[in-house]
């Protein structure tokens, strides 16, 4: 019993270092079954050993022995043998077997006074007027190659990424080619206030538009790349502006073997008809002093924008990023997260809100953490700038 009862701590032991291993270091999951595999399987080995090894003595291999071990031995050896040649040891994660992979479009740079018509020639911000002027179609040239070798490497690796170039090579094997769009289909939604404009608005503006050109090139998820030079710059440093754009469109030309989809809503263009599931858009504003900084600044963005329409639940079937402040040293933040996928990345942006509650003594609670974080700031003239900006605009000051 001793014997077999320390074997059994030490088997343990191993499948959990081995375990260990694997989450450190991202060795294959099918490690940890393998090992299980081995320490179960071996045990009658042991248990021959134990029991029936020679008497005190006397040190010699009895019958059981000689035909039991290797037999043991044997059985392994095969049992391995048929699970790679089947591959019974590697266990696919559950995310890829239940749900589909999202997949998002990120366009190439685009600058041009046609855009800005659409997009607006200039920025009103604290106060002063900025004017945008298209960058050169160098500059425009030197941001895709920077896009394609910068942020594509280190976007989040939950998702699959893909470019203009990607849609022409794969769209050109069935004969086709991407459509050539504009920004129409923004330029409605400037003027859209009930569903019903909605709708007409997505009819009038389709051709050539946004939604044309996803639908087509069977795109669910966009990103929409501008960038221009701003005059003057903003905070006397910030020479461009990159103003993205996140368009989620899921549709289907009707009749392309999809009659069985029970659509949300049915769009009749000139083109088609077009059998609608999902339409959503999103919009950011990212100063930079310099082009270099730019696809840094998109992946931020990209990797933030997706985790967030994951929370509000337009994009499903991803675990929800969660990370929490676990202490707080001095100006050293410690934060406990679940993030599997690479999601978080140097450098990287984060913001963190807390709610309060009416009761349990929520209001109390707000009033005390409101006044001393006044009390933390107080020696920190920009903080305390938009704490004042921020009590006027939303009464902090009377509820404190």
């Amino acid at each position: 019993p001793q014997i077999i009862g320390s074997y059994i701590i030490a088997g343990t032991s191993l499948v959990l270092f081995i375990d260990w291993l694997v989450a450190r270091y991202d060795f294959p999951q099918y490690y940890v079954t393998l090992a299980l595999f081995g320490i179960i399987s071996i045990l009658p080995s042991v248990i021959i050993l134990a029991y029936f090894h020679g008497t005190p003595g006397k040190d010699e291999w009895t019958r059981i022995e000689k035909i039991g071990i290797p037999t043991n031995i044997l059985f392994i050896a095969v049992m391995l043998f048929i699970g790679f040649i089947y591959d019974f040891w590697k266990i696919s994660p559950v995310i890829e077997e239940a749900f589909p992979v999202e997949i998002f479009f990120i366009s190439n740079v685009r600058s041009s006074n046609e855009d800005l018509i659409i997009l607006d020639e200039t920025l009103e911000i604290d106060g002063t007027t900025h004017l945008l002027k298209p960058i050169s179609d160098e500059k425009i040239m030197i941001l895709n190659g920077k896009i394609l070798s910068k942020t594509f490497p280190v976007l989040n690796n939950q998702f699959k990424y893909t470019s203009y170039s990607d849609i022409v090579n794969k769209m050109a094997k069935g004969g086709t080619l991407p459509v050539v769009y504009d920004y129409r289909w923004q330029e409605q939604l400037k003027l859209i206030n009930e569903s019903d404009d909605f709708k007409k608005g997505i009819i009038d503006s389709y051709v050539g538009s946004t939604n044309q050109f996803q639908i087509e090139s069977d795109i669910h998820n966009a990103f929409y790349i501008n960038v221009y030079e701003i005059e003057p710059p903003v905070d006397e440093i910030n020479n461009y502006v990159m103003l993205p754009f996140f368009h989620r469109t899921i549709g289907d030309i009707i009749g392309e073997n999809n009659e069985s989809i029970n659509y949300l809503d049915t769009l009749y263009t000139d083109l088609y008809d077009i059998g609608i599931l999902q339409v959503a858009e999103g919009m950011g504003q990212l100063f930079s002093h310099s082009l270099d900084e730019i696809p840094y600044q998109l992946a931020h963005y990209v990797n933030g924008t997706i985790q967030q329409w994951i929370n509000m639940g337009y994009i499903s079937g991803y675990k929800q990023l969660q990370i929490g402040i676990s202490a707080i040293n001095n100006d050293k933040v410690v934060i406990k997260h679940n993030d599997d996928y690479n999601r978080l990345k140097n450098n990287m942006i984060l913001s963190v809100n807390r709610e309060y509650q009416s009761d349990h003594n929520g209001q109390e609670r707000f009033r005390t953490d409101l006044l001393n974080y006044q009390k933390a700031i107080k020696n920190n003239d920009s903080l305390m700038i938009i704490f004042n900006e921020m009590a006027d605009v939303n009464g902090f000051t009377q509820t404190a």
